[in-house]
C-alpha cells in the first residue's frame, strides 16, 4: 500500500437501492419456466401490484417478506437475483395461508402433470413394442434368442444391423 493511497481513501460505495417485496405465489412464465409472484410492500405495509419474476436465482417462500435489490435504471420492474434477504413473515396470517394453499395447489398440479407425461411416455413405448412382443411369443427358442440379440445390438448402436425406415 503506497503513501498516496493512504492519504486519499476511497469514499465508501453507496448502498444499492432495495425494496421490500412479499412473495405471494408460484407460477410459470409464458415459455413454461418457473416463476414467482412478488408484490412490492410500501412503507405503510400496503401491497402493490403483482409482478412475475423468473425464479432462477431467487429463493423465496410464499408469504414471507424480503428485501431485494432493484435496478437503478429500471426501478422495481427489474430486480437482481440472489440478493433477496429475508425480513419476516407477512403480518396477515389469513392471507398468507391462502397464498400458501394456492402455491401448494400449483406445485401439486405441476407434479401431477409430470407424472401424467411420464405415464403417457411409458404407455406409448409399450404400444410400439406390442408387435415385437407378438412376434417374440410366436417364435421358437432359437428365434427368440436371435430377436433378443438383434434388439440389444440395435439399442447399443452396434454396427452391422440395417435400419429399415
Amino acid at each position: 500500500m503506497s503513501a498516496e493511497n493512504a492519504n486519499n481513501p476511497q469514499p465508501p460505495k453507496p448502498e444499492p437501492r432495495t425494496a421490500l417485496f412479499v412473495c405471494t405465489g408460484k407460477t410459470e412464465t409464458a415459455d413454461g419456466k418457473p416463476a414467482i409472484i412478488l408484490r412490492k410492500l410500501s412503507e405503510a405495509n400496503e401491497l402493490g401490484t403483482e409482478r412475475l419474476f423468473a425464479s432462477k436465482g431467487l429463493h423465496c417462500r410464499v408469504g414471507h417478506v424480503y428485501r431485494i435489490q432493484v435496478s437503478e435504471t429500471k426501478g422495481a420492474d427489474s430486480i437482481f437475483p440472489s440478493t433477496e434477504r429475508w425480513i419476516s413473515q407477512y403480518a396477515n396470517a389469513e392471507q398468507v395461508a391462502a397464498w400458501q394453499a394456492a402455491a401448494r395447489a400449483f406445485e401439486i398440479e405441476k407434479a401431477a402433470a409430470r407424472e401424467r407425461k411420464k405415464a403417457e411416455g411409458t404407455q406409448q413405448m409399450l404400444e410400439v413394442l406390442k408387435p415385437l412382443r407378438t412376434i417374440y411369443q410366436r417364435t421358437n427358442a432359437l428365434g427368440r434368442l436371435a430377436i433378443e440379440v438383434q434388439l440389444l445390438a440395435y439399442l447399443r448402436q452396434v454396427r452391422g444391423i440395417t435400419e429399415d425406415a
